[in-house]
């Protein structure tokens, strides 16, 4: 049958891979906890093979190969490589790097550029471009194709709005954006006393901060992470925050909050934490 085996590093599963499998992909695990190797990489590729999967920009945990390795040694078999890029849309170079760089297929979440959450676009080789549109809702209407995608529709709405957020992301000027963040950064700072337990910090720490971080002690604390993840759900307005479980914290992002929403949260997080 037509080969349907997909390898991906241990290093860089997330939940969300689990998506390759719709259209009757099968996840094939390389690597151990420690990190994959060459030999691992070699010995996994076989008639099945329909692809390999990297998730961008690969450091998720130590000790995954690096994505131009992992070209290199897709294309010397003939094999496809898939980059999930999600929000690898800053600086805006990435945008088309990955390509540049090799990888046949890139996806990037139109939502990181500012469009509606239920929209993405996919660069790369034309040919699997073109198979890829196959498979969606509009090629099932204009194909003889019986794709699995039919479900998955995007209004033509949904579209302009990628089209023209992707636009303003690739004019705007970015040093305003980010010092727009910062302000908002410091009200909440400035609106939230020192917690027992609770330390404050600028997210991501090795690029421009686009949210601010509570990192909790629970013993300190009294509550967890997690608990106050989801108070913030439960309350009213239900507010859903970046959740960073490896590092016992939480994220609140800028990009994606209303005008004066920063007052909202930071009046939750004094109920919630005080």
């Amino acid at each position: 049958g037509m080969p349907n085996e997909i390898i991906i590093q241990r290093q860089l599963r997330i939940k969300y891979d689990r998506t390759m499998s719709v259209p009757g992909g099968k996840l094939i695990e390389i690597g151990d906890e420690d990190q994959t190797t060459v030999e691992q990489l070699e010995e996994a590729i076989g008639p099945n093979t329909a692809a390999i999967h990297y998730l961008a920009p690969g450091d998720r945990n130590p000790g995954a190969l690096p994505l131009e390795q992992v070209i290199d040694i897709g294309h010397s078999h003939d094999i496809p490589i898939i980059v999930d890029a999600a929000g690898e849309v800053y600086p805006t170079d990435k945008l088309s790097s990955y390509v540049k760089s090799g990888a046949d297929l890139v996806a990037y979440g139109a939502k990181y550029f500012g469009a509606v959450n239920s929209s993405g676009i996919l660069t790369g080789r034309k040919d699997l471009v073109s198979v890829a549109r196959s498979h969606s809702f509009i090629g099932f209407e204009d194909s003889p194709v019986r794709s699995f995608g039919r479900p998955m529709k995007v209004d033509r709405q949904e579209v302009v709005a990628v089209y023209g957020a992707l636009r303003e992301w690739l004019t705007m000027n970015h040093e305003d954006r980010f010092a727009s963040y910062e302000v908002r950064i410091d009200t909440m700072r400035n609106e939230l006393p020192q917690f027992e337990g609770v330390t404050f910090s600028d997210y991501p720490a090795n690029a421009p901060a686009e949210a601010l971080m509570l990192t909790i002690d629970p013993e300190k604390a009294g509550k967890s992470a997690q608990d106050v993840i989801d108070e913030l759900k439960d309350g009213n307005p239900s507010i859903w925050v970046r959740e960073l479980p490896e590092e016992k914290s939480l994220a609140i992002r800028m990009l994606t909050l209303r005008e004066d929403g920063e007052h909202v949260i930071a009046q939750r997080l004094r109920e919630i934490l005080g």
